[in-house]
């Protein structure tokens, strides 16, 4: 495996995080109104 895929995967790792983070935020803003 070539060093771009695997920072591509990594990347892409990333950004399903920091989605599924923002997802908790939003949900948890949500249960405190």
């Amino acid at each position: 495996m070539s060093s771009l895929q695997q920072q591509r995967r990594v990347v892409e790792q990333l950004r399903k995080e920091s989605q599924l983070k923002r997802m908790n935020v939003s949900t948890a803003i949500e249960d405190l109104k």
